[in-house]
């Protein structure tokens, strides 16, 4: 996976140093994009925060790749995070991104003042089971037939979200899906399936309160 270019920051990217006003770092899932946290963005700024979301190795902007790893995504977000400047930053991980999040707490256990972490998991088990190899028979199955992105966009997104989702938010999110390019997919759904931060669950550390104010104990 390449490592050269550190994360877009396609949101929010233009303030390089936050003066410390609290970060919140994006992280989204398999296939969504920095775009994809637009109105978190717009709802964050406007709270007074430093919001900045970031398209991991393969989207957005950055280079199609075929293979990646959870340590190699969670070194590219520390190299962001210091090239910005961004002091403790509390970190927003989606799926597959709150999977990067929890990898990167546990390498830098202080350097996080706060972790959310959405429909996500400690563990997606083991790499080599029979859940995980018909997971990625289900989710790759179609690429192998000849499908694309687009045209599989729809009902991935379809699959994994609720019963009455926002319309805005389902469109936004089959776009990401769709222009998520396929080999950065592929790469996506073989490295999922090797996550276990479970050993690491008991160490992770009470974070300071996300605020201005004092922080809560």
């Amino acid at each position: 996976m390449p490592t050269a270019a550190p994360l877009g920051t396609s949101l929010a990217q233009s303030q390089s140093r936050n003066g410390g006003t609290p970060s919140v770092v994006f992280l989204h899932g398999i296939g969504g994009a920095a775009r994809g946290w637009a109105p978190q963005i717009a709802a964050f700024k406007g709270a007074g925060l430093h919001p900045v979301a970031l398209d991991l190795p393969g989207y957005g902007a950055r280079p199609a790749v075929d293979k990646m790893d959870f340590e190699e995504l969670a070194a590219d977000l520390e190299v962001t995070i210091d090239r910005l400047g961004l002091e403790r930053p509390a970190l927003v991980g989606h799926s597959m991104g709150g999977m990067v999040a929890q990898t990167a707490m546990r390498r830098r256990p202080d350097g996080y003042r706060a972790a959310v972490l959405v429909g996500t998991s400690p563990a997606f088990g083991d790499a080599k089971g029979e859940f995980q190899q018909r997971f990625i028979a289900d989710r790759l199955g179609p690429l192998d037939a000849g499908a694309t992105m687009p045209e599989l966009a729809a009902a991935i997104v379809d699959g994994i979200i609720g019963p009455s989702p926002d319309a805005g938010g389902r469109s936004l999110a089959i776009e990401t899906m769709a222009s998520t390019p396929a080999s950065t997919y592929r790469a996506a759904v073989r490295c999922l399936v090797t996550f276990d931060e479970r050993a690491n669950l008991p160490n992770i550390r009470r974070a300071r309160a996300l605020s201005r104010g004092r922080a809560r104990p």
